[in-house]
């Protein structure tokens, strides 16, 4: 099958994509993870057979894996800025909020929000962990702005296990319709325009 696309066509994707991902550098606060960012996103458009963290990481010329799991644990992003800079770049007053959620499977117990639930990646119940999303769709393009990791009455019911894993005092159970909500209200609160909200049956009820 052809899909009539060139190889001058994706070579202005990728520039194109540069161009966005680096423009993004000022989510960061700190000039580290801003170009381990940059590392990252670039490795992930080359063709390779396994995208992991360790081959991106080696691609990079990285010795250790220390520097990514800064950016992912502990580096200080700004999610209001890259809300923002999603509304600026597609907001419009015809868009629409899509509410979904997604999981990642894990063999453990110590990452936050890991329990036996439901698994769209598998239809069953599996050990994940469970992320609620809120993401703006228009003709212009779709994107995240918003997300909340669920954790399921197991977690918050026990403080000990919350405090080990890092999860704040004050955090309490909710529901993934609850979640959802919590984002619709942030967004409305921000003045995102919108005149729909789709989710799929599991919201709706």
């Amino acid at each position: 099958m052809t899909l009539g696309v060139t190889a001058e066509q994706i070579a202005r994707w990728d520039s194109e994509l540069s161009s966005l991902t680096g423009s993004l550098g000022h989510l960061f606060n700190q000039p580290e993870p801003r170009a381990v960012f940059a590392q990252f996103n670039e490795g992930l458009r080359q063709s390779c057979r396994r995208r992991t963290g360790w081959t991106l990481l080696q691609r990079a010329s990285h010795v250790t894996a220390d520097r990514l799991q800064r950016l992912i644990n502990g580096s200080v992003r700004e999610a209001n800025a890259a809300r923002d800079y999603v509304i600026a770049h597609l907001g419009c007053e015809d868009a629409s909020f899509v509410i979904n959620d997604t999981q990642a499977q894990e063999k453990g117990t110590k990452s936050v929000g890991v329990a036996g639930q439901h698994c769209g990646l598998t239809g069953i119940v599996r050990n994940c962990q469970t992320l609620v999303t809120l993401t703006y769709a228009t003709a212009a393009g779709h994107a995240f702005i918003d997300g909340r990791l669920h954790l399921p009455e197991e977690w918050t019911n026990d403080r000990r296990r919350c405090h080990e894993a890092g999860v704040p005092d004050q955090m309490a159970f909710a529901t993934k319709p609850e979640l959802a909500i919590t984002m619709l209200d942030r967004a409305h609160t921000a003045h995102v325009p919108f005149s729909w909200v789709l989710a799929d049956a599991g919201y709706g009820q």
